[in-house]
């Protein structure tokens, strides 16, 4: 059974934090730089063209010496 000489109600003492959120700043820092680096990547990949706008015409023109045919 309960024992009638028990207290009823007991005082607690709540404490609460609150922090702002400051932080994780060095991550965005990285992020963001890992972002410039596949953009810039990107552009050294494509040859600067990123959207293939330009109209590049390589012409090759190869002179072969002629060889007279073996005997």
């Amino acid at each position: 059974m309960s024992n009638p000489d028990r207290p009823t109600h007991t005082e607690r003492e709540t404490t609460t934090v609150v922090t702002d959120g400051g932080g994780g700043g060095a991550v965005w820092f990285l992020i963001g730089a890992v972002v410039v680096a596949l953009i810039i990547g990107g552009y050294f990949y494509t040859g600067g063209d990123f959207f293939g706008g330009g109209n590049k015409t390589i012409d090759v023109n190869v002179d072969v010496p002629k060889v007279e045919p073996a005997n």
